[in-house]
């Protein structure tokens, strides 16, 4: 079986919304990596995917690390 694994330890934080901001967008990244085929990773090409996720993050409620540069 092949696939893809994202450990988390929660050591630190453990509040809902500080564990998020930890989480994501990093998960997408994972997701992203996954069902994507090999040459279709590129850095602008998984931008642009995350972007059009964040939205539904807010919906969810999710709070999600945001960047600050």
């Amino acid at each position: 079986m092949l696939g893809l694994q994202a450990n988390f330890w929660s050591h630190i934080d453990r509040e809902e919304p500080l564990v998020d901001g930890q989480l994501f967008p990093r998960l997408l990244g994972i997701a992203d990596r996954g069902w994507s085929p090999k040459d279709g990773t590129g850095a602008a090409d998984f931008a642009a995917r995350v972007c059009s996720q964040l939205p539904r993050l807010e919906m969810m409620g999710v709070n999600y690390h945001r960047d600050t540069k």
